[in-house]
């Protein structure tokens, strides 16, 4: 597919960051034609945003560039302690509760990527894949809405001093350009929140002498309730390369980051180990804060990941949330823009990602605060929230779930639901021991190849819906197409899910079913709780979570009612 910057955009993303590249990411695979613009005039150094979370990671999965962040990036490893806050001799801890992968879940270890080597993947794939150049030094000054569009004013720096003014019309805009961006300002969004009482250092640091494997263990030192720091190791090939994160209430911030000579000899002192080589490479102020905006758009104008809310460092979610903050706005503007869905669709955004984000400046905040005080040891979130796996909209106006909406109550539980099986709104377990029993040679798959293992995480796509109707036994089958017919040509793929022992089912040699699979292991009607309830007919979203869990054509029609309702753009 090709999605040439010579074609005029519908979209102009404002921010570099790997929110505004997901979000370009996202439209240029549905076919959308966008600009995408950086301010600054090289791109970003260091170490911000390095923790990937595993539902981040599904997500950069389904775009396919999961195997290339692979190669570069580190698990998350243990903390090691040198001076626990209880006075015992150093040891290692988690800083996350490991858990397991399972069959629904087999993404369950953080990454450590820095977005210094995170957004250099991010922007290849948008410029090799879609022909889309993400440009540095163009800065977006004003721009004034309509009920058509936006129009834009673009100021274009040159490296001589030069600088080149543009107007340009798009029908939206998205501002993933940070707390301090114009995009939000501009808005006149409430940013509610407060700053806290920290001040820290944060940079990388190169570092030799800390021992043996230094690079297997992420460093602690001290405490950040008096002065701590954290050297945490960098990707596999900057060996000697560490992010410094280091604060407490006798830290000067200001005065050490101004000072990299000074920052080194702090960092000696505070190590308390000799023969420490140490090479300052970047350093800075930053005062941990923690805000949100009110809602995530005005008009034709929505804002994304720091731009919509910040909050402090702990636990790895600002990047995260901001990803997929992208993602979940993407899908949504994509079929606006076809004249597949109604402009209402884009109030869901700000609907579904609020209560999220709400809790998860909750959470962020109560853990920064127990490490300041009371060390980090004794500090960390021990459970697995934080792997953002648990995050649903169950609540959303546009979900469908024939046993129930979860309704205003289940806001209360955004980020880690209710442990009570796959509702609508809820993040879409994979499924793999899958066997392709049958493919459509018309349907939308046709390179796939029957008697393949596969597992359901291979089919979701940012460009479509995915069906997954799961037929028992004995089933009534004939229906299933016409079941379907609601949704609009081109936007869904159908996969018939058997249990095992079964034929190949419906409609083999039609274009009504995409793919029939075996569920050879059980892990696809387990892990969807499907079984002995008759026809299912479970409808991923783009976003891979489930829009619609119903029995029948009647709860099809309430979801694309919900999500297509039938108003062009």
């Amino acid at each position: 597919m090709s999605n040439t910057q010579a074609t005029k955009p519908s979209v102009l993303i404002v921010g570099g960051g790997p929110v505004g590249l997901m979000t370009a990411i996202v439209l240029s695979y549905n076919g959308i034609p966008v600009r995408i613009i950086e301010k600054n005039t090289t791109n970003r150094p260091g170490q911000r945003g390095a923790g990937v979370q595993p539902r981040s990671q599904e997500l950069y999965s389904f775009i396919g560039i999961l195997p290339e962040l692979q190669k570069l990036s580190r698990p998350l490893m243990q903390m090691h302690l040198y001076q626990p806050s209880d006075g015992g001799a150093p040891r290692d801890a988690h800083f996350l509760t490991p858990v397991d992968p399972t069959p629904a879940c087999p993404i369950t270890r953080p990454l450590s990527l820095g977005q210094s080597r995170s957004e250099p993947i991010l922007r290849n794939f948008l410029l090799s894949r879609f022909g889309v150049a993400l440009e540095l030094a163009t800065e977006l000054t004003h721009f004034e809405q309509d009920a058509e569009g936006v129009s834009c004013h673009i100021v274009k720096r040159s490296v001589d001093g030069y600088k080149v003014e543009e107007d340009v019309r798009v029908l939206y805009v998205v501002g993933a350009d940070g707390a301090r961006g114009v995009v939000r300002k501009a808005l006149g969004l409430s940013y509610e929140g407060q700053a806290l009482e920290q001040h820290m250092i944060i940079g990388d640091v190169r570092v030799q002498g800390l021992g043996p494997n230094p690079q297997s263990r992420w460093h602690i030192f001290g405490s950040f309730a008096t002065q701590g720091l954290w050297l945490r190791p960098t990707e596999w090939d900057t060996p000697d390369l560490y992010q410094i994160i280091g604060s407490g209430p006798t830290v000067d911030a200001a005065g050490l980051t101004a000072d990299y000579p000074k920052l080194a000899q702090w960092i000696r002192e505070v190590t308390q180990l000799e023969g420490l080589t140490i090479n300052v490479e970047w350093a800075s102020e930053y005062r941990a804060s923690s805000r949100m905006v009110n809602k995530f758009s005005e008009g034709r104008v929505f804002v994304a990941g720091d731009s919509a809310h910040i909050h402090p460092p702990a636990g790895a979610q600002g990047m995260n949330s901001g990803v997929q903050d992208a993602y979940n706005l993407a899908w949504k503007l994509a079929l606006v823009l076809k004249g597949l869905s109604p402009p209402a669709l884009l109030a869901s955004y700000s609907d579904e990602r609020l209560p999220v984000i709400s809790e998860m400046i909750k959470r962020t905040t109560a853990m920064f605060n127990r490490v300041s005080k009371e060390g980090v040891d004794r500090g960390v979130n021990a459970d697995s929230a934080l792997y953002m796996l648990g995050i649903n909209y169950r609540w959303s106006g546009v979900v469908v779930d024939y046993r129930g909406s979860g309704g205003e109550e289940a806001k209360g539980h955004a980020y880690l639901g209710k442990g009570d099986g796959v509702h609508a709104g809820d993040r879409a377990p994979d499924a793999p021991g899958l066997t392709i029993a049958h493919v459509a040679p018309h349907g939308s798959l046709p390179e796939l190849k029957a008697g393949e293992a596969t597992s359901l995480f291979k089919f979701f796509t940012p460009a479509k819906h995915t069906a997954l109707v799961f037929l028992p036994e004995d089933a009534e089958r004939s229906a299933v197409g016409a079941a379907l017919r609601s949704f609009p040509p081109g936007t869904l793929q159908t996969l018939a899910v058997l249990p095992n022992g079964v034929g190949h089912g419906p409609s083999q040699g039609s274009a009504e079913v995409d793919v029939t699979l075996v569920d050879a292991q059980g892990h696809a009607f387990s892990g969807y709780g499907s079984q002995g309830v008759g026809i299912t007919f479970v409808i991923v979203r783009p976003d891979g979570y489930v829009g619609a869990y119903v029995r029948d054509a009647a709860g099809i029609e309430r979801y694309c009612a919900g999500v297509f309702g039938g108003s062009a753009q």
